[in-house]
C-alpha cells in the first residue's frame, strides 16, 4: 500500500510539473460514473458534469450513490462541486476541492467519450482506499 501511495504522489507531481496542454472541448459534458473496489466490485454509481474553466482547468458538479454497503470509499457519496486539470493527456479531478483531508481524486485518461482510471480516497494518514472507475460521456 505504501508503494501505491508513493506512486500516486509521483504521478500527481509529474502532471503538475509538466506542460498542461489544452483540455479538448469534446471531453466536457455529462458522464455516467461507476466506481469499483480493488476486487472489481462496483461500489458507487452516479454522474459527473465536467465544464472547462480555461484551456487546462476544469470545474463542475457530481452526484454519486453507494452501491450496496461499501466501506471506506470516502466522500464520493452525495453531491458536490469538482475541480481539476488536464495535463499530458490525463484528467485529474478532485471531488472534494475544499477539503484539506478526506479527499477523493480521480486520475485517468479520456479517449473516445470514456474517462477511466483510478479513484483514490486519502486523508492525513495517506491513501485509505482506491480502485478503478469508468465515466462514459452522455450524448449532448
Amino acid at each position: 500500500m505504501k508503494t501505491f501511495s508513493m506512486g500516486v504522489v509521483i504521478v500527481c507531481m509529474v502532471l503538475i510539473s509538466c506542460d498542461q496542454g489544452t483540455l479538448p472541448s469534446h471531453a466536457l459534458g455529462r458522464f455516467t460514473y461507476q466506481a469499483y473496489d480493488s476486487l472489481g466490485v462496483r461500489v458507487a454509481e452516479g454522474w459527473l458534469e465536467i465544464d472547462g474553466q480555461d484551456s487546462s482547468s476544469l470545474g463542475g458538479t457530481w452526484h454519486i450513490e453507494a452501491v450496496g454497503t461499501p466501506s471506506r470509499i470516502g466522500p464520493q457519496i452525495g453531491d458536490g462541486a469538482l475541480s481539476g486539470l488536464f495535463a499530458n493527456g490525463q484528467l485529474m479531478v478532485h471531488l472534494n476541492p475544499d477539503y484539506v483531508d478526506n479527499n477523493v481524486d480521480l486520475v485517468g485518461t479520456y479517449n473516445g467519450g470514456i474517462f477511466e482510471g483510478f479513484w483514490t480516497y486519502s486523508g492525513f494518514p495517506g491513501v485509505i482506499n482506491s480502485g478503478r472507475f469508468t465515466a462514459v460521456q452522455l450524448a449532448n
